[in-house]
């Protein structure tokens, strides 16, 4: 399991700790430095940041389906259907949780590498879907909790 500390707003900044089962954790785990992580940084760039276009189409994608599920959720428990936090945590599973904290892991892991070029990029995507890293933040800390 991957334990995400997040040390303030301004930095996406984590640190890995055992990551098995983290598809971010065997691509960067062991290239943290020099050419072959300049390498790999550098694909998100390419072709104008079109990889980092489409992580945020999935980002919005899987964002949406979890807030429908949550919506339907708290539907459902003012209908006074009793569901315990385990189940509910279940279901937001199923609606594409886990690949949205992947992808919010690998929108930090991208925010850390300081490339100005992504994090413009980055940052303009939030902009444009009305979000802000906060909201990425906080997908993070269910990951960590």
């Amino acid at each position: 399991m991957c334990i995400i500390d997040i040390r303030n707003s301004d930095s996406f900044a984590y640190t890995y700790y055992g990551c098995i089962n983290l598809t971010l954790c065997p691509i960067s785990g062991g290239i943290l430095r020099g050419s072959r992580r300049e390498r790999l940084l550098s694909k998100f760039v390419e072709n104008e940041c079109e990889k980092i276009d489409r992580l945020m189409e999935l980002y919005m994608r899987y964002s949406n389906r979890v807030k429908a599920e949550t919506e339907r959720l708290n539907q459902l428990e003012l209908d006074d259907l009793e569901m315990d936090e385990e189940e509910k945590y279940n279901r937001k599973l199923d609606s594409g949780l886990y690949t949205l904290q992947l992808i919010a892991v690998i929108l930090g892991h991208l925010w850390t590498s300081e490339h100005p070029r992504m994090r413009a990029r980055i940052e303009l995507l939030l902009k444009q879907q009305k979000l802000t890293k906060k909201d990425v933040k906080d997908i993070l800390q269910v990951l960590a909790s």
